[in-house]
């Protein structure tokens, strides 16, 4: 039973540019072809490969982290392999979840990473919301929104963060060694990720103040993001100075300076680029 295929415009165009190659013919005279390097292919609309089970390597793996505190988790190696796709020769990716949940995307960065030595980025946000039950159970205990009790059993401190931490450090909720390994690599999981994480609390700020310069504080984690991430996040202690040249994180930031000659804008510039 033989299924007859045309060839397509872009496998024809791969054979003219030389990226495919025909190599030999069949006894039925059908072309045999191969890619010259490493063939590219689209993803199929169903996987089916063990470590995908959610079950396994979702629900039971985070259970070991966290215990029971989420439910349905993805594969974390079902979320490396769809990333996969898209960065596995970016080992400088910034990859965005903004819909975190337990923050399998995060994890599955650092095993992409640690499989290939990249420095791939990940920023996860998510709201701090309890569930259903919890709600109900927080009520009637007279607790509500944006009391300390309410807050510590959000997705975001109690579940999102907590992964991120124990995943790195290579332990559980409990401080005890995480048993088993990661799939495909033999990497115990005790052993954890060479990575950093830091947790920031996203919140509104008044617009008349930042327009006065008077939330530089708040804004500086962000401004941190925007220019890489790179180091540890400066912070402002007591008032908001004139301007600040952070060489470490590759960044410099101007609040009030007041440049009146082209001999200040010059000093400036040469300040910030010893920060280069």
């Amino acid at each position: 039973q033989y299924s007859l295929q045309f060839l397509s415009s872009g496998i024809m165009d791969a054979i003219e540019k030389g990226t495919v190659k025909i190599v030999g013919r069949r006894k039925d005279d059908s072309v045999i072809a191969v890619y010259d390097g490493k063939k590219k292919i689209l993803p199929k609309t169903q996987w089916d490969k063990e470590t995908h089970d959610a079950t396994h390597y979702g629900t039971r793996m985070l259970k070991e982290i966290l215990g029971g505190r989420f439910n349905y988790p993805k594969s974390v190696y079902a979320v490396a392999d769809c990333m996969r796709y898209f960065i596995a020769e970016k080992t400088n990716a910034l990859v965005v979840d903004f819909f975190a949940g337990s923050g399998t995307t995060l994890h599955a960065v650092n095993l992409l990473n640690d499989e290939d030595n990249g420095r791939r980025r990940c920023i996860m946000v998510t709201n701090n919301e309890v569930s259903i039950d919890e709600a109900k159970e927080l009520s009637e205990k007279g607790s509500k929104p944006g009391d300390e009790e309410w807050n510590n059993l959000g997705i975001a401190r109690y579940v999102t963060w907590p992964r991120t931490v124990c995943s790195i450090e290579g332990h559980n909720v409990k401080g005890e060694p995480l048993k088993g390994e990661y799939l495909g690599i033999g990497k115990p999981m005790s052993d954890g990720f060479k990575a950093n994480a830091a947790f920031f609390q996203l919140g509104f700020l008044d617009k008349n103040a930042v327009a006065l310069g008077r939330q530089l504080k708040e804004l500086l984690p962000v401004l941190w993001m925007k220019a890489g991430a790179i180091g540890k996040c400066p912070v402002i202690e007591g008032e908001i100075p004139s301007y600040m040249i952070c060489s470490e994180n590759k960044m410099a930031m101007v609040s009030r300076l007041p440049l009146r000659t082209c001999k200040d804008f010059a000093t400036l510039g040469n300040l910030i680029k010893s920060t280069t």
